[in-house]
């Protein structure tokens, strides 16, 4: 286990994911506690691409929004050639909360409207997220839902020079399904957040499959199952919300 990252003070590894490890640190010279991010080594073999993170970096920390996690430093050193250093949040992310313990009706629908505000925020400062999914929704031990990881936003006028697909197959609009990386706008975090909202209303995910291709095929073509017919008790607006958000046009979306 390493001990420090330049003057950060590790403490813990709380997190994995297949573009970063996360760890939890101790900031002596602001006496708190941080999170901090490491890219995996093989992702940044070259200065540029560690370069590509430090934007991702910079970029958030010109966000000042309450939903948002705010970006505290970044630095480098020989044996981390990115490390990128923001508030720790105590508390789980909402893919753990809903195999735990499902939020209730109006609880899901506090936490939607509250993550559509910070990402609202983030759309009129021009950057998109493409990756709206429940693994990037940390939820504090208050219960305060706070958007993460803006690892794959895009400046609007960057759209379109981006990977081609990008983003979480269960999660993402059609356009991303169809590799329509032009035509994705702040409308796609729209649906990939209906697409958690749903999960947070019937338990399930609004299309799945045996691969990737069977998923992204779904996404693009087919209509998911009302809510409703998962689960009757589920309010008829919250389903209306839902679906609206998940229409397969960004034109009838919010």
């Amino acid at each position: 286990m390493i001990e420090r990252i330049d003057r950060y003070l590790i403490k813990e590894r709380i997190g994995v994911g297949g573009q970063a490890t996360v760890y939890l640190a101790h900031d002596p010279e602001l006496n708190r506690d941080v999170a901090v991010k490491v890219p995996h080594t093989r992702l940044i073999s070259k200065p540029e691409d560690a370069e590509a993170y430090l934007a991702e970096a910079r970029t958030v920390a010109n966000l000042d929004h309450s939903g948002i996690v705010p970006v505290h430093d970044v630095g480098s050193t020989d044996e981390f050639p990115c490390y990128v250093v923001s508030k720790y949040v105590d508390g789980t992310d909402l893919s753990t909360k809903i195999k735990e313990n499902r939020p209730n009706y109006t609880e899901a629908a506090e936490l939607v409207a509250t993550v559509s505000e910070a990402l609202h925020y983030a759309h009129k400062q021009g950057l998109v997220h493409r990756d709206v999914k429940p693994g990037n929704i940390l939820v504090g031990t208050d219960g305060k839902p706070y958007v993460v990881d803006f690892g794959l936003a895009l400046r609007e006028e960057n759209i379109g020079r981006g990977p081609k697909y990008a983003g979480t197959p269960a999660y993402m609009s059609p356009e991303q399904a169809r590799g329509e990386g032009h035509r994705v706008d702040g409308r796609s975090d729209i649906y990939s957040l209906g697409a958690v909202f749903y999960e947070l209303l019937t338990g399930r995910r609004t299309f799945s499959g045996e691969t990737k291709t069977d998923i992204l095929e779904q996404i693009a073509s087919q209509e998911p199952k009302p809510p409703r017919q998962i689960d009757d008790v589920i309010p008829k607006e919250l389903e209306r919300i839902c679906l609206k958000a998940l229409s397969k046009r960004a034109s009838d979306r919010y």
